[in-house]
């Protein structure tokens, strides 16, 4: 048993004693602590906690650091170059006791050489590199990319010496100077909680050049490619200069992985962080990118491996890994290829992974199936984490297109074929609202409104879930949208649409509800089957010649009728 302040408390926790309220039992000894349950426990004014010691594994040790100072001051009040190696020890454990938490970093920095090595690195580099007061400013501009780039530093030169790069004081420089061109970026764009423009992801795609020029003139050309290439990647996708294979050095592979594993590990103050083990998976999904040599020894360095990926355990059995704790991955839970028993490994580590020897990513069809199995079964949190996964790195108009139009679509065909409940059906529509929510959420601040439409639909069957979709979809367009029901019987589409003083009057509706109601030289007639280049321009042409469409929901997908 071990007593623990609310603040060291973690999910999967589990409560050693009875906690009471007066003389109230509130939460009984053996129950799991949540997040949820954590933040109620905070509201009670609870200060500590005992846990059970057989059920909590221990943090990454480090060295206890005076926080008497704010960050940025112990990081800016001196000169980089005047501070003592007593004050940089300080700073270098200070920073590490931010991140390097173990399930992040899983095994890496169990010995305690590795953090004496990593340390006096550190001190190194900032006595022989008289520019490290750049850091400081990259600090006070972005404190997450100072963060990032000393977690970097932490990866990158652990796996630079595993891998024997020759120069680690060079290349471990370059990690902490990779990102220094952001210094460059304006602030908006670098905190900025949605997905960016193009034309804002083009001038973040600066910090690259920018920070190879700000090194340069420094004097330190040795470490400019570390800043101009770390986005590189093996198979010729990375920029900005699209090098492959060869052309990429060790030091930059070794790069371009742990810069991206501290990018989706690390929290922002707009987006929580990825569990290790998902990162790994994604870094896996995408390995014609990387170095597979390179990756796998990484991945073997953490001791952290993703769902599904087939292990070879310290007693020579091959195994799969079938589940893993965000807060505990280096102790998996497993099922052996022989046999097929199935047990978590020990926390005693008698038994471990010992190295990965293979993983195969699902596809993107067999994701968007995971995701529409899930959507039916109403799994609103698997939902949500496959979605993530699915959206991840596209455009918006994109996820539209790819993702939530053709989901609406098959999940609105299964319930007409009755594969599916109206029960579960109706819950699948709160799903994708609620996605449709986050979206809206997420670009609305950064939407400036040039025109507004106004889109009427039936009030049966989904038609309103598609009228969503295409007032999301004009939103991304910066077209402010209302959506009303369309009016019982007959109307005039044009009285309509002059009293509402708007841009563009959209209907959405079978085609054959509304033959009556307006001629074709009134009203632009479009079947919108899809969220497609095509589509969306013969759309926009639409609108612009006639401002006002209507609308057919395609026949071949069949609707939800009234009862």
């Amino acid at each position: 048993m071990k007593t623990k302040t609310i603040l060291q408390v973690l999910p999967e926790d589990i409560l050693a004693e009875d906690i009471y309220a007066g003389e109230t039992l509130i939460i009984k000894k053996g129950t799991k602590i949540t997040e949820r349950l954590i933040n109620r426990l905070k509201k009670r004014g609870i200060k500590e906690l005992k846990v059970s010691l057989s059920d909590t594994h221990t943090m990454t040790k480090r060295k206890p650091t005076n926080d008497s100072l704010p960050f940025a001051r112990k990081l800016t009040e001196t000169s980089m170059e005047q501070k003592s190696e007593e004050e940089l020890e300080k700073l270098f454990f200070h920073i590490l006791g931010k991140i390097g938490y173990e399930y992040r970093y899983g095994k890496l920095l169990n010995k305690q050489e590795t953090l004496l090595f990593l340390k006096q690195l550190f001190i190194s580099i900032h006595k022989n590199y008289p520019i490290t007061d750049t850091l400081a400013a990259l600090y006070k501009w972005d404190s997450y990319a100072y963060i990032h780039s000393f977690d970097v530093f932490i990866l990158g030169s652990l796996m630079a010496k595993k891998l024997a790069v020759t120069d680690i004081e060079s290349c471990a420089a370059g990690y902490l100077f990779h990102d220094i061109g952001k210094i460059k970026t304006p602030r908006d764009i670098l905190h900025k909680p949605a997905k960016l423009t193009g034309a804002e992801f083009k001038q973040i795609q600066q910090h690259t050049t920018d920070g190879e020029r700000i090194l340069h003139s420094l004097g330190y050309q040795q470490l400019d490619a570390f800043a101009r290439s770390h986005h590189e990647r093996l198979d010729g996708t990375g920029y900005p200069d699209g090098l492959y294979g060869e052309q990429l050095p060790l030091e930059l592979r070794i790069l371009s992985i742990v810069d991206v594993f501290s990018a989706l590990t690390l929290k922002r103050a707009y987006k929580e962080e990825l569990p290790a083990h998902e990162a790994i998976k994604l870094l896996l999904k995408d390995q014609q990118q990387f170095d597979w040599h390179v990756l796998y020894h990484f991945i073997d360095s953490l001791m952290i491996y993703p769902h599904d990926a087939t292990v070879l355990l310290s007693n020579n059995e091959q195994a799969k890994i079938s589940s893993v704790s965000k807060y505990y991955p280096t102790v998996p839970q497993v099922r052996l290829l022989k046999g097929g028993e199935q047990f978590s490994l020990p926390t005693n580590l008698s038994l471990t992974v010992q190295k990965i020897l293979s993983f195969q990513p699902k596809t993107e069809e067999q994701l968007f199936s995971d995701f529409l199995n899930c959507l039916a079964a109403g799994d609103h949190e698997a939902v949500t984490s496959l979605y993530q996964t699915l959206a991840d790195g596209l455009p918006y108009h994109r996820i539209f297109e790819k993702i939530l139009h053709p989901a609406v679509v098959k999940v609105t065909q299964m319930a007409a074929l009755n594969q599916i409940s109206a029960i579960a059906f109706q819950q699948s529509e709160k799903i994708i609202n609620a996605l449709l929510d986050q979206i809206a959420e997420e670009t609305e601040p950064y939407t400036n409104f040039n025109s507004t439409a106004i889109i009427l639909y039936p009030e049966y069957g989904n038609a309103r879930l598609h009228a969503r979709l295409l007032a999301g979809y004009l939103h991304m367009e910066a077209v402010q949208v209302k959506m009303t029901t369309k009016p019982a019987g007959r109307f005039d589409p044009n009285k309509l649409f002059n009293d509402q003083h708007t841009d563009y009057l959209i209907i959405l509706d079978f085609p054959d509800h509304c033959s009556a109601e307006f001629t074709q030289d009134q009203t632009a007639r479009l079947t919108f089957s899809s969220f497609d280049e095509s589509n969306t321009m013969l759309l926009w042409e639409s609108l612009q010649k006639n401002n006002k469409v209507f609308i057919h929901i395609p026949m071949d997908v069949p609707f939800i009728q009234p009862n």
